[in-house]
Order: structure tokens, then C-alpha cells, then sequence
């Protein structure tokens, strides 16, 4: 007996962990698949003969109906797993089985697994039909049989586990052969429209009553069956919204968003109509969520001819859902307390379908959306607005997290289409509502504005003024406002505002540093971290496009940026696809790590002896001040203590968690052959972090300032502490100036004495001096680390 026989045997006779061990088993050893199996051919096709023949029996004649759907999910297996000629010899009588065990006993527990077994087929026959000739014709009359049987499990039972392996098959039918249901679509148009709008139904069988009928269209495959599926859902949305919203919306505004929709529209059966109780309002409400998320189906279904795109419509529908919140509803007059309630609990998941419908409309029209693009961004704009402004009068609906990402997702989808028309006003926006939600309450702290200025802020605990989050929630909440932030400056951060590009800038790097520290002292403690992988991935994604937008002058994080690239492939046990996007923000880095040319920016040269960060007076970042953001806190210690070993704590944390100040960027930490750098002071200190840290991260000092600063640790460090506060300018003024240097370089030494400003700020850089003839001033490249040593 070959191990495929043994294994089958063991799957009928037991249990069903034993027929899942008989999946594993063929999938992971390959014992079905052609050329690859590790038993004979003989083999393979006597375990399909048995297949075949288990299914093929009734269930009256079996020992247990547990023993026929084993047959029926190794059917599957083999459905799915075997080569072109077994499927194409075993697809009659497979399909034909599940029909009679479906149309015998609808109900039994023989019946899911018959489901999942017509799924399996329909989709091998949309996979391989290109490939194998006359496959679609010979499976279009078997697989078209099991639509009214899917639709009568859905009128007569559509809780049952069944209807949804029914409506899966469906599905896989529709995708794979839709002409074939072409006869049938009017009887399936009219079962699903009644389902999709019925309350009972639970989330999972509503999800995919919602992607069948978003498939109907496709039957006939016309632009006007496309288009008449649209307008019905935009009709029954707007009526059960006037009923939603009864009273509470400006007259004027609901014509002009009905004007912009077919006036003949027909409307789906049983759409909620009246005065509704408290019950009914808040199923109301979930029915109204169910067309927004059929009209995002039917915008991502494939569709075989051009098909006009109503996005002015679409746009109408979703900033009327927008328009009212929690605290607008309040402040309405003579509104019933129940009513107001019921809609308060159904605001937020309407909310986020809006914003969904939003995200897929830009989705599919792409290029075509730009005419739209402002008044996207506007609606987008005023949204954040109110969702990030200060104050007790802040909209709690629009502090939901679910809100939160679909309005990021939104915001992405935008970004990715509008390019730089929205920098002057979106932009701005997005930023506040990213500060916002990456830092709690702290990100309320002050205009979103580059400036010297610290912000001191209580680490973000769970009871916020963002809501009381689980830590989970924060950190997808994060890894959302993120990625939108990184899709922001991909399309327009060449064209922010300055100050905004810096606040920008240093969100990025000051997040993503962070997310790894957050991770290490999880390990450390041996809490969990959860969903880590996506955040350290969107705080990457991120960070390369924060270096890669283009500016004036270099990056100014870019040491960092290289720092935290290396902190993530050094790290053991990471997710590959997160070494990948940490290799390919190396490689891309390359041509900023070797420049053809100096930069072209005023300001693109730090004067000697500037403050940390800050460059000349022309223009070039400003030190901002950031506080911790709002995953650290409840991942530092569970009474909020600051660790001692943090890059937060060394940035300058207070004693006993009670405050997060600002974080250090070029700090320092560890030995190397530059010495401690203790008793250092002005250009001296500043020449030995930059040193230090182009040590950590590039391997080694390899380009003109770092050359210099080696030069200048080493003979400050032989000549002692300093013992007068001259000492600092007789550094500095033994090094040569730098040709076009003016303004700021003259009044470098009164300024060198001064405290650094603390905040997030750019690693400072050094004047160049004129390159020797046996220094070429490269950069050691990434994938080595190797450098050449100055002398």
C-alpha cells in the first residue's frame, strides 16, 4: 500500500482533523501533482477511482455521512491538486455528485463539503480554461445547474453554514463562466436583491450575497447592465438615507446630490421606508453599509467593456453620508433621544463605508479621477479637519478606529491619483490628522508647523483622547496614517510648504526609529507585540519615500534613515517581505550616497558652529520637537515607568514615565575607535557624533567631512577638555572656510556656545574641504560597509 493509500485510508475512517492531515499531506509532499508526485501514477489514479466512487454513492449506503464527506473534500483535493487530464476525465462525474448530494439533502452535513467541491472546480475551470481546449464549454452546462440551488438555499435558510459555501460556489460559477448564467440572472437578480437587503443575515453570508450581486452584470456583459446596477444602489442609498437622516440635512443640498442620479432608477425590494423604532433604525443603518459595500464590489469587479464611471454621483453620495456626526446631531434641535442614539451607534460604520466607497471609486477610475481631484480633496480636507482639531466639541464618530483607516485608505487612494494639486490645502490636513493619531493627545500640541520650539507631552496611555484604544488598534491605526503619509509625499512632497515638509520628514524617521525600539523592548520584557510587522512596514515604506522626495539640499535623516534600514535587517526572525523592502530602500538610497553634483538649495551647507539642526538663515529643516508616539507608552511598562535602555529614555524621557521629551535623532551611543567624545564641546562635540554615527551606520568615515571630523576628534582629544569657553572657536577657526559661504558662517562662532535646540532634528554635516588627488570622496558602498580610513 503506497503512502497516498494509507493516508486516504486513515481520512475516511476517522475524523475530519485526519482529512485535513490528508490535505496537508498532498500539498506539502506533492503526492497528486503531475511530474512532481512521490508515488507512481498508478497510484494517483486508483486513489481517483476511489474518490470518484465514494461520492458517487448515497449517503444511505455509506457507513456515516462523516465517511462521504471525506470523499467529498479529498474530491476537492484532487480537483484542485491533480493534473489537466484527471480534471478534465473527473469533472462530470464530480459536478454531478455534488448536484445530488445538494438537491437530496440541503441541510446535511455532506452538503458543505459538495459546495466546496463545485467552488474548487469552478475555479480550476476560470484557471485553466485558456489553456485547455473545449474546458469551458464541457463545464458550463454541469456548473450553471447549481445557481438555483444556491439561490433556494439562500430563500429558505440563509443562516445556515451552508448558504454561505452555497454563495462562495455561486461566486466562483460567476467569475469563472458568467455567460453560462445568463439565462438565470433575472431569478438570481431577485434573490439577491432580497437578501442584501435583510438585517437577519449575518456578516459573513451578507459579504457574500454582496459580491454575487455585484457580479451579475457580468452575465449579459453590457456597459448598461453595469451601469444600471450602479444607479440601483446609488437610488436605494439616497432613499434610505433621506429616511436615515429625516430632518436633519439642508434641503437644497439632497436635491442637488439626487440631481446628479438617474431620476428612473428602479430601487432594491424591501428597502426600510417610515418612521422606524429603535430596533429598526439601527438595521437600517447596517442595510445602508450593505449598498456601500456592494457599490465597492461592483467598482473592483472585472468587467469585459469600458463602463461609465458616475463619480460625481459617487462623490455626492458619500459627502452627504459625511456631513453629519455625533456633535452636529446633538446640536440639532427637537431631535428624539432614541433616534439620536440609534444613529450615533450606526454613524461610525456608515462613516467608514463612505470613506470605502471613496477609496474604490479613485481606485477604479484613476487618471480619469483628476478633474475630481480638488473637490476630493476638499471633501477629504474639511473631514480631517474635523476629525483632528482640539477640544471637548471633537466628533467622537470620527474618533473611531475603523473610521480612522478608511478615511487613511481614502487619503492614500487620493494621494496616489491628485499629485502636487494637493499640496496647499490637503496636504496640511492630512499632516495635523497624521500627527494626530500617530501621537495621541500629544499630536494636539501645537500647529503642524517646523520650528526650535520643544513640545513636552505625557506618553499616550489606553484611555486617551483618542479613545480608549486596545494597543492593536493604535498600531494599525499608525501603520494606516503612514502609509497615506508616504503616498503623500510620493505625489507632492517636492511641493510642501517648507515647514510642512520638515514636520513630514521628521514624523517619518522619528516614527520609525521608534517602531523598532517599541519591538526590542517588547522582546526584552517578553510582551507582545502586536501586529509589529506591519507597522515597522509602513513606518519604512514611509521613511523611503521621505528620503527619495525630492529637495532642495540633501536628506537631512538620511544617516538615520541608513541606520534604521540596517537596525531592520540586522534584526533575527523578521518577515522576509520586510527584509525586501529594507533591501530596496538600500538600494535606492545608492545614488543619494554618491551625488554627481553638490547641492543646488540655499541653505544646502551648514555654517560652522550652527545649532543642531538647524541650517542657514536662507531656508533648509528646522528642529521639530516630537513627542513619544501612542504605541510606546503601554509597551514600555504597564505603570507607564520609562526603561532605562530605550532610545526614548536616552532622547531625554523624564523620571518615572511621567513625561516623553522631544527625541535626539544623532545620539550617540556605545564605544569606537573615535573615543567617548567625553569633555568635547561646539564643532569638536558635533564633529564627534557625526563621526560616530557615519561610523555605526556606513561602516567607517569615507567622504570629506567625515575625513575632517576624524581629523578633529583625534587632535581634540590629544589637546585635553577645553578650559575656557574659547576653545570652540579656536577649533573652529582652524578649519578651512568653505567657498560661498556667507550670512550664517560669519557669526558661527557667537552662536557656537549656545545650547543646541532640542527636538527631532537633521544630523548635522560639516563644510567639505577640496578633495586630495588620493581621495576620490565616495561613500563606502551599502552592500560592503567597507571605507577608506582619513588620514
Amino acid at each position: 500500500m503506497s503512502l497516498l493509500d494509507e493516508v486516504f485510508q486513515q481520512a475516511v475512517q476517522a475524523s475530519t482533523t485526519d482529512s485535513l492531515a490528508l490535505e496537508t499531506a498532498c500539498k506539502q509532499l506533492n503526492l497528486l501533482a503531475p511530474g512532481l508526485s512521490r508515488v507512481s501514477a498508478g497510484a494517483v489514479d486508483k486513489f481517483a477511482q476511489r474518490v470518484g466512487k465514494g461520492v458517487g454513492t448515497p449517503a444511505s449506503k455509506t457507513k456515516g455521512t462523516g465517511s462521504r464527506a471525506a470523499h467529498f473534500r479529498a474530491a476537492a483535493l484532487l480537483a484542485a491538486e491533480c493534473g489537466a487530464p484527471a480534471f478534465s476525465a473527473g469533472l462530470a462525474d464530480w459536478v454531478a455528485a455534488a448536484h445530488a448530494a445538494i438537491r437530496a439533502a440541503p441541510w446535511d452535513e455532506d452538503v458543505a463539503p459538495a459546495w466546496r467541491l463545485a467552488a474548487t472546480i469552478a475555479a480550476r475551470v476560470e484557471r485553466s480554461q485558456d489553456s485547455t481546449l473545449g474546458l469551458a464549454r464541457a463545464a458550463a452546462p454541469l456548473l450553471s445547474r447549481l445557481a438555483p440551488l444556491a439561490a433556494r438555499c439562500l430563500a429558505e435558510n440563509g443562516g445556515h453554514p451552508a448558504t454561505l459555501c452555497a454563495l462562495r460556489a455561486l461566486a466562483a460559477v460567476q467569475r469563472a463562466l458568467p455567460q453560462s448564467l445568463r439565462q438565470q440572472a433575472g431569478d438570481l437578480r431577485a434573490a439577491l436583491g432580497a437578501a442584501l437587503t435583510d438585517a437577519v443575515l449575518p456578516r459573513p453570508v451578507w459579504l457574500a450575497v454582496a459580491r454575487c450581486w455585484a457580479l451579475l452584470p457580468a452575465s449579459p456583459g453590457a456597459a448598461a447592465d453595469w451601469a444600471a446596477a450602479m444607479q440601483t444602489l446609488l437610488a436605494s442609498a439616497h432613499d434610505l438615507l433621506g429616511v436615515l437622516y429625516a430632518g436633519l440635512e439642508a434641503e437644497a443640498a439632497v436635491k442637488e446630490a439626487r440631481s446628479l442620479c438617474d431620476p428612473s432608477a428602479a430601487t432594491l425590494p424591501g428597502l426600510p421606508g417610515g418612521v422606524l423604532s429603535l430596533p429598526a433604525f439601527g438595521a437600517a443603518c447596517d442595510v445602508f453599509v450593505r449598498l456601500l459595500v456592494t457599490a465597492g464590489f461592483l467598482l473592483r469587479s472585472s468587467f469585459p467593456v469600458a463602463v461609465p464611471l458616475p463619480l460625481r454621483a459617487l462623490l455626492a453620495l458619500a459627502r452627504r453620508t459625511l456631513a453629519l456626526d455625533d456633535a452636529l446631531l446633538i446640536s440639532r434641535p427637537g431631535v428624539p433621544l432614541t433616534k439620536a442614539a440609534a444613529l450615533c451607534r450606526g454613524l461610525a460604520p456608515m462613516h467608514a463605508g463612505a470613506l470605502g466607497l471613496v477609496r474604490h471609486m479613485l481606485g477604479a477610475a484613476g487618471p480619469a479621477a483628476v478633474p475630481l481631484t480638488l473637490s476630493v480633496g476638499d471633501a477629504l480636507g474639511s473631514y480631517a479637519r474635523r476629525g483632528s482639531d482640539a477640544g471637548e466639541d471633537r466628533p467622537l464618530v470620527l474618533q473611531a478606529p475603523e473610521v480612522r483607516e478608511a478615511f487613511y485608505g481614502a487619503a492614500r487612494a487620493l494621494a496616489s491619483v491628485g499629485g502636487v494639486a494637493l499640496a496647499a490645502d490637503f496636504g496640511p490636513s492630512l499632516l495635523a490628522a497624521v500627527a494626530a493619531d500617530a501621537y495621541g493627545a500629544a499630536g494636539h500640541a501645537g500647529p503642524v508647523t517646523g520650528g526650535a520650539t520643544a513640545t513636552r507631552a505625557a506618553p499616550a496611555t489606553v484611555a486617551d483622547a483618542a479613545g480608549s484604544r486596545s494597543l492593536h488598534q493604535r498600531v494599525d491605526l499608525c501603520a494606516a496614517a503612514l502609509d497615506a503619509l508616504g503616498s503623500l509625499l510620493a505625489g507632492c512632497g517636492h511641493a510642501l510648504a517648507s515647514d510642512q515638509r520638515d514636520r513630514a520628514d521628521a514624523l517619518c524617521i522619528h516614527l520609525a526609529t521608534l517602531s523598532m525600539d517599541a519591538r526590542e523592548a517588547a522582546r526584552a520584557r517578553g510582551a507582545p507585540f502586536p501586529h509589529a510587522v506591519r507597522l515597522e512596514g509602513a513606518t519604512l515604506r514611509a521613511l523611503r519615500a521621505s528620503v527619495l522626495s525630492p529637495r532642495l539640499h540633501r536628506p537631512p535623516f538620511l544617516p538615520a534613515a541608513l541606520d534604521a534600514l540596517r537596525r531592520c535587517l540586522a534584526a533575527g526572525g523578521q518577515d522576509p517581505g520586510l527584509r525586501a523592502l529594507a533591501r530596496d530602500a538600500l538600494l535606492s538610497f545608492q545614488a543619494l550616497l554618491h551625488p554627481r553634483a553638490a547641492p543646488t538649495g540655499a541653505g544646502a551647507g551648514l555654517a560652522p558652529g550652527a545649532g543642531r539642526g538647524q541650517y542657514g538663515s536662507q531656508g533648509g529643516p528646522q528642529a521639530v520637537a516630537l513627542p513619544r508616539p501612542s504605541f510606546w507608552s503601554p509597551l514600555v511598562s504597564p505603570e507607564g515607568e520609562a526603561r532605562p535602555n530605550s532610545t526614548a529614555d536616552r532622547a531625554g524621557a523624564t523620571e518615572g514615565g511621567s513625561g516623553g521629551a522631544p527625541m535626539e535623532l544623532a545620539h550617540p551611543d556605545g564605544s569606537s575607535e573615535f573615543g567617548d567624545g567625553q569633555g568635547l564641546e561646539g564643532p569638536a562635540a558635533g564633529a564627534h557624533a557625526l563621526a560616530r554615527q557615519a561610523q555605526q551606520v556606513l561602516g567607517g568615515p569615507g567622504d570629506f567631512a567625515v575625513t575632517v571630523a576624524a581629523r578633529e576628534v583625534r587632535e581634540a582629544e590629544k589637546r585635553g577638555p577645553p578650559e575656557e569657553s574659547g576653545a570652540a572657536e579656536e577649533v573652529a577657526a582652524k578649519r578651512p572656510a568653505t567657498a560661498g559661504t556667507t550670512g550664517p558662517a560669519a557669526s558661527a562662532p557667537q552662536r557656537a556656545a549656545e545650547p543646541a535646540p532640542r527636538g527631532l532634528s537633521a544630523p548635522k554635516t560639516l563644510p567639505l574641504e577640496p578633495a586630495s588627488d588620493s581621495d576620490d570622496g565616495s561613500l563606502p558602498d551599502i552592500d560592503s560597509g567597507s571605507s577608506d580610513e582619513g588620514a
